[in-house]
């Protein structure tokens, strides 16, 4: 079943690897006819932009949904090493079964979903660092 994706001007998309930006003026459409790794702008986080532990690991888990390439396999040793440290320092249960699922996904090799399930991680990490920022 096609996939229809409409982009904002100027909006950027990831598909399979390229970085694709629609018109500057106005909507683009865009008509997928077969299965793709497909990133919207708004879910992407540049390297810089990942400070914090959930941050990181969701950034390793997009550059392996992303990369097909020769750096896959930092990556993966990345996300190994960010994904041990969260799962040594997490202990709230909601956070504990979100780092589950992510290891569960990612050993599926479904790491849209891994994704998905961190970005809920990382809106947790918020709450959590804004309540410790406000204690003091």
């Amino acid at each position: 079943m096609p996939l229809k994706i409409q982009l904002r001007p100027k909006e950027r998309i990831i598909i399979n690897g390229a970085v694709i930006e629609g018109h500057p003026d106005s909507r683009t459409e865009i008509v997928l006819l077969n299965k793709a790794r497909i990133m919207r702008q708004k879910h992407i986080i540049q390297e810089k932009e990942a400070n914090t532990p959930a941050k990181r690991l969701y950034f390793t888990i997009q550059m392996l949904y992303i990369d097909e390439g020769d750096t896959k396999e930092n990556y993966e040793k990345l996300f190994k090493r960010y994904f041990d440290d969260l799962k040594e320092t997490v202990s709230l249960p909601p956070l504990v079964k979100a780092l589950d699922n992510i290891d569960k996904t990612i050993k599926e090799k479904n790491f849209y979903d891994a994704m998905k399930v961190c970005r809920e991680l990382i809106k947790a990490e918020e709450s959590l660092l804004k309540i410790g920022t406000s204690a003091k």
